[in-house]
């Protein structure tokens, strides 16, 4: 049986560039198992593709930009209880 010491292989072509060896005639005991067995990875999935933004979709997302400040200044102003004055930050819903 040739066992080998050290080997060194070329990755891309799977070629050996060196090695080292003996043979050896002797005992062998078997091991038994080992370690985990190896998994092929997932492929990675493909990258998302971007979409182009117009100018009506810039528009949209401003408009809702300021409808939402808007209601922020009244979230605070709206009382749900007529005795909450010194509770601010009430809405319609109680929240």
């Amino acid at each position: 049986m040739k066992v080998y010491t050290e080997f060194t292989f070329d990755m891309k072509t799977g070629k050996e560039i060196s090695s080292s060896s003996f043979n050896y005639d002797g005992e062998v005991a078997l091991c038994g198992g080992g370690g985990k067995s190896y998994r092929t990875p997932e492929p990675a999935p493909e990258k998302a593709q971007t979409k182009s933004i117009d100018e009506s979709q810039v528009t949209a997302r401003e408009n809702q930009r300021q409808k939402a400040q808007r209601a922020k200044g009244i979230r605070s102003s709206i009382l749900t209880r007529q005795n909450e004055q010194q509770t601010a930050g009430n809405t319609l819903l109680g929240q």
